[in-house]
Formats: structure tokens, sequence, C-alpha cells
């Protein structure tokens, strides 16, 4: 198109920025490949994240356990201990990338494949557009070996006669093969204006198929609003910071105590509620402080004195200790299948919790994995140290300085002459 920007050869790139997995990479440009041989590998990749994200479209389904148990009436089953099936595994799972987003990215690069396979003209590393009525894109890839690098624009527009709006949406999809893993860079960089009112974000997601993941939020207009997470499967850590105009929040994992802490503040910095989880990847024991209300959940495999189990569809479950209930007044969590998941819960004023409520020595039971002291140490260390802890995982209490830092972690963003052409390019649509 003789009216496309020319674009010049020093956009960021991945081969610029260093990664979490090595020092750089390189596109040498040494060939030129035609779209049937990118479309290829393009479609490699889509079926690689459709893989990962487990949605093929086949019914595995679990395999059902039998277990012991007695029903006592319809929907009311009971189980001794002894009959429970075995516990749950929680592994790392509560850490695994969400699989709706693996699903979208394999759909997204799809049909970026179509297009390629579709244009007129196709040139690697070369812009060409989509267009469709309302709704186009402006796109070039380019590929060397096992890496892959799209630059996609999506843009849209909407008028009617009191009201216009456009939107330019980035997506930017650097990807490869290490050591035979996938290994994904992807930024969204969203622009939006709805009758002059603008929004633009900034979203980054790495993932590398071992288990080590980071995703982003950067609200670009708002320096509070931002949200940071970073997940390290070899180190069993992961570090979250979530900022916006209702507060902050952190939380991370420490690997020498397999504890996870989370602390959050309102908008004027004023505590608001901090929790521990003891064992965060086979949780034995939570413990919240919500304004200072108290709730505590226990495992209750991990819980003495009790020797069977009921639960029922309508009323939730009981506990007994023979054919005395136990832990009356306590929310019951429990699911009892294929594997045991069974918790308990008490929320209690703060000035009301005792030795003898966190042991369940009050209750007919026994608990002595964690103390009530050891709870509030974690807790009280947490609550005073928070901004060390932030710092050492480069972070800091100062919302407006992580805003800065998040955005130098980005490792390419849109265009700037590519996002001025469409810019021009929509609103000359809407005048129209």
């Amino acid at each position: 198109n003789p009216d496309d920007p020319v674009i010049p050869d020093d956009q960021v790139n991945p081969s610029d920025q260093d990664n979490p997995v090595t020092d750089g990479f390189e596109f040498t440009n040494s060939t030129q490949q035609s779209a049937q041989e990118i479309a290829e590998k393009m479609v490699y990749y889509e079926n690689e994240f459709i893989t990962l994200s487990g949605m093929q479209g086949t019914e595995t389904g679990s395999q059902s356990i039998t277990t012991l148990s007695t029903e006592i009436s319809p929907g009311v089953i009971q189980y001794t201990r002894d009959e429970l099936p075995p516990v749950y595994i929680y592994g790392d799972t509560s850490d695994d990338i969400d699989p709706n987003f693996l699903f979208m990215l394999a759909f997204l690069i799809g049909e970026y494949a179509d297009a390629i396979l579709a244009a007129e003209l196709f040139e690697e590393d070369n812009f060409f557009t989509i267009e469709r009525s309302n709704n186009s894109a402006y796109i070039k890839v380019k590929n060397e070996g096992d890496q892959l690098y799209i630059e996609a624009y999506n843009y849209e527009w909407f008028k009617s006669d009191n009201y216009a709006q456009y939107s330019i949406c980035a997506n930017l999809i650097y990807l490869n093969t290490i050591d035979g893993h996938v290994y994904l860079e992807y930024v969204r960089d969203n622009y939006g204006n709805a009758n002059g009112y603008e929004t633009h974000e900034l979203y980054y997601d790495y993932f590398y198929d071992t288990g080590d993941m980071i995703n982003m939020f950067i609200n670009m207009f708002d320096p509070q609003s931002i949200y940071y997470q970073n997940f390290d499967k070899s180190e069993r850590q992961n570090f979250l910071l979530v900022n916006s105009e209702e507060g902050m929040s952190f939380a991370y994992t420490d690997k020498a105590t397999n504890i996870h802490h989370t602390i959050s503040f309102d908008g004027a910095g004023e505590l608001r509620d901090f929790y521990l989880v003891y064992g965060y990847h086979d949780p034995i024991f939570r413990f919240f402080n919500e304004n200072h209300q108290v709730r505590i959940i226990w495992n209750l495999l991990y819980v003495d004195g009790w020797d069977k189990i009921v639960t029922d569809q309508s009323r939730g479950g009981y506990l007994y200790s023979g054919d005395t209930e136990v832990l009356q007044g306590f929310y019951h969590d429990f699911f009892i299948d294929e594997y045991t998941s069974i918790f308990s819960e008490l929320s209690i004023p703060e000035e009301n919790v005792t030795q003898s409520v966190v042991d369940l020595s009050d209750y007919g039971l026994s608990f002595d994995d964690i103390t009530l002291a050891q709870a509030i140490q974690d807790s009280t260390y947490l609550v005073d140290h928070y901004p060390d802890i932030l710092t050492l995982y480069g972070y800091s209490a100062d919302m407006a300085a992580n805003h800065n830092l998040m955005i130098s972690k980005v490792p390419f963003v849109m265009n700037e002459e590519v996002f001025n052409y469409l810019q021009t390019l929509l609103e000359a649509e809407l005048v129209n």
C-alpha cells in the first residue's frame, strides 16, 4: 500500500532484551520464507498451546475410585476416617497458567496463520492489511528456525450521531522452543478513545512450559494501577503485587518455611487485612485477620480426635467423634469423591483467639502442627517488615516507582509510527 508508513528497523524486538531463560534472541534475517512455510510454524505453536491448555475437545474424564461409605439417606453419606479416599495432592496447580488464556492464544495464532495464507501479497517481515468492515488488522511476521515473532495491530471503530470510538490493540507475540519446551513472550498494548476519553493498558505475559511465568498489567494513564505476578516453579515461589485506587496488596511464598503470606492496605495506606497459609501447596492451616476479625481454617486430615464424617448435599457436612458431633457452628468445606479434601473454618473476634481455640482442645479435638504463638509471630513480622520484603523482590511501597519499573520490564511495545498511522486512518474514518 503506497500510503503505508515506512517502518524503521530500530523498533524494540526480542533480540534487544534480556530474558529469564537466555541472554537474548537473534534474528539474522538470513532466509526469506514463503507464507506456507511460516504458516506451518504458526500452526505448530497453535497446536502446542491447545495441547498445553488441555482443551483438545476430547473428554478423557477422571477414573472414579470406588470408596467405602454408608448412605444414611438420599444425599447424606457417612465415611469413617479409614474409609476416606486418598488425600488430594495439590502440587502446583494453583499457580498453573490459565488454560483459557492458552486456548485463546492458540486461536489468535491460528487466525493470523489463516490471514497469511489468504493474503494476496505476503512478504516475511513486511506489513500487510486484513480489511474488514469496522474491524481490520495490520500484520507482519518473521520466522527463523523455531523463533517466531508476530506483530499484529487490530483496529476498529464505531460512530453514531453523538458518539464515536476507536481502538488500536497491538498483539506482539514472540515464540521459541528451548530445550524442547515452548517459550512465550506476549505483549498486548491496547489504546482506546471514546468521545475523547482515552485509555491505554499494557499487558505482558511470559510463559515457559516448564512452569515458570510472569503476568503483568499496567494502566499507562494511572501510575497507581498495576498488577504483577511472578511464579518460579523450580523454586516453588510465587510473588504477587497489586495496586489500584482501592489500595495495595502483595503476596509471596517463603520457600524455606513453605508459608504463603498476603497483606493488604486501603487507599489511605492503612492496614486492611493479612493472612498466612501454612503449607502453601498442601495447606495445613490458614490464619486470616480482616479488620480484627480472625478466620481460621484447619485441614482436618491433620486434626486428631474425630473418626467419622457425614456429607449432606442440602446442609453441608458434619464431623463426629464416636456418636458426638464436634465443631458445631463451624463452616465445613468437604469434597469427597476420587480424593479427599476436608476443611473446617471458624470466624472469631481477634481478642477471643486463644491457643486452646487454635489447637482445637476447646472443641474436644487436637491440632499441634501450628501454634497461636507461631501465627502471631509470623503475622507480626509480615506487618512490621513488609517494605523490606517488597525490596527483596525488587519493588517498594512507592507505587509510582513500581509503575515505572514494570514499564521497563516490558520487552517490546507497539511501534509509535504504526500507531500514529493507524490513529490518523481511524480518525479520518470517523470524520467521513
